[in-house]
This record gives C-alpha cells, sequence and structure tokens, in this order.
C-alpha cells in the first residue's frame, strides 16, 4: 500500500494568486500501523521580512506572531531558498504516495 503525505502549509492568507507560503510541514504516515515513518519541517527563508509584512492582514500578522512564526522570516531573503524542492526531495519520487492535509 502507498505511504500517506500529510502536508501542512503556514501562509500570509488564502489567494493562491497573491499569498505566500510561510513554512512546510510534512509528515510521513504507514497507512496499515499509522506510525509516523517520518517528519519534515522548513520555515521559507525566499522572501524578506518586508514582503512577508505586505501580504498579510492584520488577523494572520497577529496569529503568525503569537506563534512565532513571524520572529523566523529573515529581515533579507535567501535567494537559494527552495522550499518546494526541499520538500520534494523528503517526500520522494516514490509511486502511489496518497496526499492528506488541510
Amino acid at each position: 500500500m502507498p505511504k500517506w503525505v500529510v502536508l501542512d502549509l503556514e501562509t500570509t492568507g488564502l489567494d493562491p494568486d497573491n499569498d505566500l507560503i510561510l513554512e512546510a510541514g510534512v509528515v510521513e504516515v504507514d497507512p496499515d500501523t499509522l506510525a509516523v515513518q517520518g517528519v519534515f519541517s522548513m520555515v521559507n527563508q525566499a522572501f524578506s521580512r518586508e514582503v512577508v509584512d505586505a501580504r498579510m492582514g492584520a488577523y494572520v500578522r497577529d496569529m503568525h506572531t503569537s506563534n512565532g512564526l513571524l520572529s523566523c522570516i529573515p529581515e533579507v531573503a535567501d535567494e537559494n531558498c527552495d522550499l518546494e524542492g526541499a520538500v520534494a526531495a523528503f517526500i520522494g519520487e516514490e509511486k502511489g504516495a496518497i496526499l492528506v492535509g488541510n
């Protein structure tokens, strides 16, 4: 049976055309035993704090301030950050993985 991959994203909002992914968390689960097989989490460093601040409304800003995520966003963006590539590398190219998430 294919593994399950649970994906959780933290973003600046809910509009895929305008908002940014700030953090990704991935958990691999064995569907037969429900045992966790691996965990990955990464804050996206590809955007500066100024860019992130400009994309967030007050509600999301308050939420990510209280949960500590905004303190992890750099003042200067890291142009070498590849969140999508890191998530893909963690999941691997195994055929038949089932993506589940919120």
